[in-house]
């Protein structure tokens, strides 16, 4: 009987115009945008906005919000619509957060890669990256032969005879010009 209330939960997912190479953080990079009536969208549309830092669609929310109010102030409307009429725009934004947050996105270049349903977020996760995983293949930058030519492979070349890779550098130093290590000849 109490499984009758479960609800299936949707999400679209996202991703950057410039996704790292490397398929760990290119996941971790990912955005999942859930589908269906945003609450706090609802509540407080502006710091929503701001949250999910949709300034066009924040400018829009105030324009169409100032001019509901100077409309009403301008013909002298009872005060009451006043609340009705930013109850109801509270309302679209609530119910249409999805398509804003997607639009946002789809302005930035993101492209979708993917949809995914299931009870939980967790579950939804873990759906998409099930299928997700194993069409992207692992691109070490040490096989780079040629500028647009390169290979993914699951494991690190094996040097040949001879051949010395120096450690990838991290940290401040690695970012300072004249602090790293000219090569020996």
């Amino acid at each position: 009987m109490f499984g009758l209330f479960k609800s299936q939960q949707s999400y679209s997912i996202h991703e950057r115009p410039d996704p790292p190479s490397d398929r760990d953080e290119r996941a971790e990079r990912l955005k999942f945008v859930r589908e269906g009536f945003s609450f706090f969208a609802f509540l407080v549309p502006p710091i929503w906005m701001l949250a999910n830092r949709m300034w066009l669609v924040l400018l829009g929310y105030l324009v169409i919000f100032a001019a509901i109010h100077g409309v009403i102030t301008l013909f002298e409307i009872d005060d009451h619509w006043r609340y009705y009429a930013t109850l109801a725009l509270n309302f679209v934004v609530g119910f249409e957060a999805d398509a804003l947050e997607r639009w946002t996105l789809d302005q930035r270049d993101w492209r979708m890669v993917g949809s995914v349903t299931g009870n939980t977020y967790e579950e939804c996760e873990r759906r998409f990256f099930e299928g997700w995983v194993p069409t992207v293949g692992i691109v070490n930058p040490n096989n780079f032969e040629t500028p647009g030519n390169f290979r993914t492979t699951s494991a690190r070349p094996v040097p040949r005879e001879g051949d010395v890779i120096p450690p990838r550098r991290t940290g401040w130093r690695s970012e300072v010009g004249w602090l790293k290590r000219k090569p020996s000849s």
